[in-house]
């Protein structure tokens, strides 16, 4: 054990004469069958392995492409539907006391400006019309004018504009669309 030799030889593994004596027995073509099958066995797995990574950069190139394609009918779809960004002007137009309230507005451009139902004529009205009617017998319509000059200017549909609004929605009373009255 001093020359470095183990004790005991392996177990496992049959002695040199052993394995020479079982490959002896073989005949010649015995002999090189096994090692050509197994070319050809290591053969095919490296086609199949070739193949595999063939098809997995093919998937991956596709998928690359896919990516950096343009998607023409997706695309004019979307700008078919952007979606609306939208406020409402409501209570510029039409007057209606629940939207403009009963006391005054603060504006950047003018301060406050009292609403047309503030004043002593407007009375008990409920709308436009009947606020029309009594601030017409009292003779202050400058009233409206003045409330609906400050209410909404072009300064708010610039800042509109530059906060991304896309839609306004203003709503106007039906009678402008018809023919005074006599």
């Amino acid at each position: 054990a001093m020359g470095g030799e183990p004790l005991l030889p392996a177990a496992s593994e049959p002695s040199a004469t052993a394995r020479e004596r079982g490959y002896a027995r073989l005949t010649d073509a015995q002999k090189s069958a096994p090692h050509r099958s197994n070319v050809a066995g290591r053969a095919f797995l490296l086609g199949c392995a070739a193949l595999a990574l063939l098809l997995v950069v093919l998937a991956l190139l596709a998928r690359l492409a896919a990516w950096n394609r343009r998607d023409v009918v997706a695309e004019a779809w979307m700008e078919r539907h952007t979606p609306l960004y939208g406020v409402n002007v409501g209570g510029w137009l039409v007057l209606e006391k629940w939207l403009c309230g009963t006391t005054s507005l603060r504006t950047k451009c003018c301060g406050e400006v009292a609403s047309p139902y503030s004043a002593a004529a407007a009375g008990d009205s409920e709308d436009e019309f009947s606020l029309t009617a009594r601030l017409r017998a009292a003779d202050e319509l400058d009233a409206i004018d003045a409330f609906r000059s400050a209410r909404v200017s072009s300064v708010d549909f610039e800042a509109m504009a530059s906060a991304g609004v896309t839609a306004v929605r203003v709503p106007f009373p039906w009678w402008v669309a018809r023919e005074p009255a006599p």
